[in-house]
């Protein structure tokens, strides 16, 4: 999906430890200025055997 400038956009990203969160502002369609971001610790992965 193409970015117009001064678009706000978020993204959200889901690991297995943690989960991420990035406001941001598009100041043109290559460069973003932050405007918030926010690490949430969630153990999804805690207590599952290492992958061998």
């Amino acid at each position: 999906m193409p970015v117009v400038p001064r678009q706000t956009v978020a993204v959200i990203d889901v690991g297995s430890n943690s989960i991420r969160l990035l406001v941001a502002r598009a100041l043109s369609y290559l460069a973003f200025e932050v405007i918030d971001e926010a690490r949430y610790d969630a153990r999804l992965g805690a207590g599952r055997p290492a992958a061998t």
